[in-house]
Order: C-alpha cells, then sequence, then structure tokens
C-alpha cells in the first residue's frame, strides 16, 4: 500500500508523510524524528538549529530571483496523538503506521493516522526540494510534544524566528483559515481510596466502540464520554446490588474523547441479573447517543482479581467524583456565531493500589472563563478529598480582522477553487497564541487539508484536499512574498 501512497500526488509531500509514518513519534517521544528531520533538512542543503527544548527551525532559500523577498516561517508540530482500539495489537514505540487507501481518504489501519500535524509537516519539508514552488527566503519552524500541552512552543526561544509572518499548518478543514484560538489548561486529581475485604462475585463492566475524537474541535457534536457512560451505569446497577469497586480505567490523551472505559467491580447480585440490567442500560446508552454513535457496546462479564475492592465510602467517593466532574460545552460565543467558547473534557481515569487518579482538560477563549471553570474542578475534587494540580495553562490566540493575510488568503483560494473561503476562531489549542506572544506583532493564519476524526483510530485524510491544500500554500507564499 505504501507504493501507491507514493503515486499520489503532489509526490514529494506523500513522500514526506510516508517517512514521517514509519518512525514512531509519539508525544514526548519524538526525538527520531527529530534527527530525521535534520537529516532531510542537511540532505535538501538547508541549515538548521535547535532550541534548548528540541525544536527545531530550518532555513529554506529563496528561489532564484526571490533572494529579497520578506521571509515567511512555516510551522508545525513533530508528535502525533498514539490511539488505537483495546484489541489491537500495535506497538506505537516500535511499530511503523500501516497506511492505506480507501474511498479517496488515506488512513491507518486501526490506529491514529498522525495526519495530525504530520501531513502539515510534509508539506513544509517538501519546499526543501520542490524546485515548482517559487518563494522567497523561508523559515520551517518543527516544533515538540503540542499534544500534550503545546510545550515545545511553551519553550521556544525568542528571538530565533526573523520572519514576522507565519503560516501554521495545523489545520483540518480546507477552506476553512483560522485566525485565532481557545486558551486552556489540564487538571489533575489524585483521590486517596482504602481497600477492604468484600465477599461476593466479581465481574468486568466495560463500555466500547465510541467514536471518540478532538476535545476541542468535536466537543460540541455531544459525542458520548465512556467514561461518564460507564460511571452512570455503575451507579444504576448500585440500586439492585451492592458494589465495590476494584478499579476503574478509562481514556487515554488529554485532547481525546474517551471511547472506552472498564470497570472491574464486586457484587453480591448474580450475572443473570446483572446482565439483565446492563442490557436494559446499553439500550438506554444508546438512545443517549447521537446516529454517528449506534455501535457503542455495553457488557458485564465474569471476572477474576486477587485485589481487594475499595471500601465502602472509597467506592461510593470516587463514582460520585467522576459523575460530577463536568464534561463538554460550557458556554457559547456571543461574538462569533457557533463557536464554543469554553468547554471540559473529562479525559481519563485510571487506579493504582490506593489512588484513583483522573485527568481532565479545560478550554477557553476567555481567559477569566476558563479560570472559573478551573476553580470549579479545583472544589469539586477537593471536596471529595483529592488533591488537586493545576497544570500552567497557554494563551489563548487573539484573532486580528484587520490582518492583510486574510483578503491575501481569500483572494488566492478563491482564484484557484472559485470558492470562497471561511475566517474564523476555533475551540482548540494552537501554537500560535503561545508564539505570537514570544513574538510581539508575529502576524500568524493556519490552514490545512480535511482531517477527520483526527485523535482517533478513524482519522483519516483527504487525498484531493491535500493536492488543493499544497498547491494554495505555494500560490500563497508567492502572494505573500511579491506584495
Amino acid at each position: 500500500m505504501i507504493d501507491s501512497i507514493l503515486q499520489l500526488q503532489p509526490s514529494l509531500v506523500w513522500r514526506y508523510f510516508t517517512q514521517i509514518s514509519e518512525i514512531p513519534h509519539d508525544s514526548g517521544k519524538e526525538e527520531a524524528l527529530a534527527q530525521a528531520v535534520c537529516k532531510w533538512a542537511a540532505a535538501a542543503g538547508c541549515s538548521h538549529e535547535r532550541d534548548k527544548s528540541g525544536n527545531i527551525l530550518i532555513r529554506i532559500p529563496a528561489t532564484a530571483g526571490m533572494e529579497n523577498a520578506p521571509m515567511v516561517a512555516l510551522q508545525a508540530h513533530l508528535d502525533m496523538v498514539c490511539e488505537k482500539n483495546t484489541e489491537t495489537s500495535f506497538n506505537f514505540d516500535t511499530d511503523p503506521l500501516k497506511l492505506r487507501i480507501v474511498d479517496g481518504w488515506v488512513m491507518a489501519t486501526d490506529t491514529t493516522l498522525g495526519a495530525d500535524n504530520g501531513i502539515g509537516l510534509a508539506m513544509g519539508l517538501a519546499l526543501m526540494e520542490d524546485s515548482d514552488c517559487v518563494h522567497g527566503p523561508l523559515e520551517l519552524l518543527c516544533t515538540l510534544d503540542e499534544e500534550t500541552g503545546l510545550n515545545g512552543a511553551l519553550e521556544l526561544s525568542p528571538n530565533w524566528m526573523k520572519s514576522r509572518i507565519m503560516i501554521n499548518t495545523d489545520t483540518e478543514d480546507e477552506g476553512l483559515f483560522i485566525i485565532g484560538c481557545a486558551g486552556g489548561a489540564d487538571t489533575d486529581l489524585y483521590l486517596p481510596v482504602n481497600r477492604t475485604p468484600f465477599g461476593g462475585n466479581v465481574f468486568e463492566l466495560t463500555v466500547k466502540n465510541l467514536k471518540g475524537g478532538h476535545s476541542g474541535m468535536e466537543i460540541n457534536q455531544n459525542l458520548g464520554n465512556a467514561i461518564h457512560l460507564l460511571c452512570g451505569a455503575l451507579e444504576s446497577l448500585q440500586h439492585e446490588t451492592e458494589l465495590r469497586i476494584v478499579h476503574i480505567q478509562g481514556g487515554d490523551k488529554h485532547n481525546a474523547i474517551p471511547r472506552e472505559a472498564t470497570a472491574l467491580f464486586v457484587a453480591e447480585a448474580s450475572l443473570p441479573s446483572l446482565a439483565l440490567s446492563v442490557k436494559g442500560l446499553e439500550m438506554l446508552m444508546r438512545k443517549q447517543l447521537t446516529a454517528k454513535e449506534q455501535h457503542a457496546t455495553m457488557t458485564i462479564a465474569p471476572a477474576q482479581t486477587t485485589q481487594p475492592p475499595l471500601d465502602a465510602k472509597s467506592s461510593f467517593t470516587a463514582l460520585r467524583l467522576l459523575l460530577s466532574i463536568p464534561h463538554g460545552v460550557e458556554t457559547m460565543s456571543t461574538e462569533i456565531e457557533n463557536l464554543v467558547e469554553s468547554s471540559t473534557n473529562l479525559a481519563s481515569v485510571r487506579t493504582i493500589e490506593n489512588e484513583v487518579v483522573i485527568l481532565t482538560s479545560s478550554r477557553s477563549s476567555n481567559p477569566e472563563l476558563l479560570n472559573s471553570i478551573l476553580l470549579q474542578i479545583s472544589a469539586v475534587g477537593e471536596l471529595a478529598g483529592a488533591r488537586v494540580h493545576t497544570h500552567t495553562g497557554y494563551p489563548p490566540w487573539e484573532p486580528d480582522f484587520d490582518s492583510p493575510l486574510i483578503p491575501m488568503a481569500e483572494k488566492v483560494y478563491q482564484e484557484l477553487f472559485e470558492v470562497r473561503p471561511e475566517f474564523n476562531v476555533i475551540h482548540a489549542g494552537l501554537e500560535g497564541g503561545i508564539i505570537k506572544s514570544k513574538y510581539p506583532g508575529l502576524d500568524v493564519i493556519s490552514f490545512g487539508p480535511n482531517i477527520e476524526s483526527p485523535h482517533s483510530p478513524s482519522e483519516r485524510v483527504e487525498i484531493q484536499s491535500v493536492e488543493h491544500i499544497y498547491r494554495f500554500l505555494c500560490a500563497f507564499l508567492h502572494k505573500i512574498q511579491t506584495s
């Protein structure tokens, strides 16, 4: 299948994307890819540097005759969200992604694809070699560890880039140009629990096959959160039998809506009676979910454990805390139609020996509202007896509707495709806001090809859209650097 992808156009972009896909690059584990990027830059005759945090800055020489044009930076992040279904056998630390073409889209087999932001990175790298793309001097900024908190951008060295214009390539809807985004911060909650023996039968309750997705871009789609659904089911089962949780696990990444969650518990009831109840709860769950999530399942099965369950108080508190933590849209913007202003993602839960660890991720384009949401989560956690740690957040990217990049992008896109593009602010964290805070006066715009279901194993990128966006990128650069 790799050979088929290498036949796609633009060939340089797809060649680099396949090479990126062959190198493991989970967040915090991008060094092998970073070294490969530096090697590719050297082979293309481009100088490169790395700052103390490992970010890479590649300088791409101008096309002959364009040496005096204003310098423009392109920016992409090196890491990807590594998600797979529980039953999938795949090691993100060692295995290359298994790419395939399905109905005009490229996707990976049973894992995330990493088109977020690998396809944008591939476009920037392609410019190192593309003699058909006429441009002035360029800088290609490759940041690390974006998906776990935009850490590479947060630690970016100031006074490093020379460009006063930057194109971020981390957008997932062709024809939608991003000129602003939300800020955000994560919260960890550590709930101490006690264990004590409890007689009964051991069961495993599982919610799975939800769609999942990006906790910013798709938080407004009413997608099911497996952790909330699982806890709701456990709460219902408590009305018919006394039960104690042994452990509860669900979700993984802070920016992915949980698709799966599992609880091991001990109860006095028998399997037949609980199975009948779970079947009814599964039907109720599907009624809550959208049409795109009707394959979701809730199952119960007998299990075994040598670990004693949580005592009655700990089991009750853990369950109620998880049910109390908000998830979903909090507020909508009053200035921009249909824009989510604030939200929270109940991202993950895991049970260690004597502690339940919970991660939430909150976003808002309003710093005061973000602080209010973080305070609410802290208050709920502290009332339950949890230790709460709120991470240092990242700032929103305030839109500049007077930027000259907007009319230039609109003109070029319309001339190429006879369609008027949209310019908007999104409810997701992009590195533009952080980089602008380090480079005052920097003018930033973001765009990219159609990518569906990022941060989930259903992630895919549209082939024709990649060709469109790369063609637009070359034309847009020429417009910026000759105007």
